[in-house]
């Protein structure tokens, strides 16, 4: 079988790393060629493309620096009026097409498409072999805020022969806002690959203060962190805040930790390709996001013995925890629940160890293999 996976952009967001994971499962499958069509290159913001295996066979629909470069400032906030305007305007068109003529040329030489980050349907609507899109968000928080968005998307994913959804909640819940797309739906977790994991883990890292850590983009829109830091300023703690990401909000963050006066109990560390020893390391691992698609990097931790606080969001984190058995679950935007729990789990070790053991078991459902066996089985209906 020949696949070929769509992504708009190949960065180093969660669902960059989830397809990374698949895609080196997959070409170590018997019978399978695979080919990764990114639709825009990114140039040095692609840190994990060292990573994609070298049986796949890349390309990028859109690769000229004219039309690349305008993307990559405005991704890193480096873009005049002027030249946004200029781009949303007349390389828009021009991205477009090449997006357009790209996919049809490569639909001609494969079995199936999917769609990784569900964001091609326009450029799929004439497609000539079964198309998959995988949903990596909450459908009913997005018609929260943009709800003309939403049914716009609804109507797009209808054309879809699959639909993949990551976690039984956005399911459940896109079943209910489009029932005509029940059948259509299956649910396939975001894998951790175990071993890989376990030993990235065991990478030495320099910090010698005890200290609770969160990894995620630096998006307020999004991730919270705000909320996180007012949490820990309200705590008295011995151990520090360690912040791995960067994005557009760090400065404001920073800000924030200044205003708070905890800018001394709070590091700022960056981005980190290899997250997992600081994982390993930490005390408890933070999670304070508005919303989620899934929330992988909680599975992770669960899975290197570390226990975890989540913001009870949409979706994702409640189904992760076993509803709060697995974990520590709090409402979202709620500073002095997360302050507590905060200072529950770093001074209570009877808690921190009921939750890592209860972790453990939790996260074997999330293994590599079984999502892997998922994924081909769903894509036999296109043989």
């Amino acid at each position: 079988m020949r696949v070929l996976f769509l992504l708009s952009h190949f960065l180093d967001g969660g669902i960059d790393t989830i397809l990374l994971q698949y895609l080196k499962g997959l070409v170590k499958m018997p019978g399978f060629t695979v080919s990764l069509a990114i639709s825009v290159r990114m140039n040095e913001l692609e840190v994990f493309r060292n990573q994609i295996p070298s049986e796949v066979k890349v390309e990028y629909l859109v690769d000229q620096p004219y039309l690349c470069n305008p993307r990559i400032a405005k991704l890193k906030g480096k873009i005049s009026a002027i030249s946004k305007l200029w781009d949303s305007s007349i390389h828009n068109i021009i991205r477009r097409r090449k997006i357009q003529s790209g996919i049809n040329k490569l639909a001609q030489s494969h079995d199936l498409v999917v769609d990784f980050d569900a964001s091609q349907s326009e450029y799929l609507t004439n497609c000539p072999i079964p198309t998959i899109a995988w949903l990596h968000f909450s459908m009913r928080k997005l018609n929260e805020v943009e709800p003309l968005k939403t049914q716009q998307i609804i109507k797009q994913l209808s054309q879809y022969t699959r639909i993949v959804t990551i976690c039984e909640a956005m399911r459940n819940e896109l079943s209910e806002m489009a029932p005509n797309l029940a059948p259509k739906l299956t649910t396939i977790y975001n894998p951790i690959d175990q071993t890989s994991i376990v030993l990235k883990s065991e990478a030495s890292i320099d910090f010698p203060d005890p200290y609770i850590l969160t990894i995620c983009r630096l998006n307020e829109d999004q991730k919270d962190v705000s909320t996180l830091i007012r949490a820990y300023a309200q705590t008295d703690i011995a151990e520090k805040l360690v912040i791995i990401g960067k994005g557009k909000d760090e400065e404001m963050l920073k800000k924030l930790t200044r205003d708070l006066k905890i800018e001394d109990r709070v590091f700022f560390a960056g981005f980190h390709e290899n997250p997992y020893p600081w994982i390993r390391q930490s005390k408890a691992f933070v999670l304070s996001s508005k919303y989620e698609g899934f929330g992988i990097v909680l599975v992770e931790a669960m899975y290197l013995n570390i226990p975890v606080i989540s913001s009870n969001c949409p979706v994702g984190p409640a189904e992760i925890l076993d509803n709060g058995r697995s974990g520590i679950l709090v409402p979202p935007g709620d500073c002095s629940a997360m302050a507590n729990a905060i200072s529950q789990i770093t001074t209570d070790n009877n808690l921190r160890r009921e939750l890592t053991q209860k972790a453990a078991k939790r996260a074997d459902i999330f293994t590599f293999d079984s999502q892997l066996t998922k994924m081909i089985n769903l894509f036999s209906f296109a043989e």
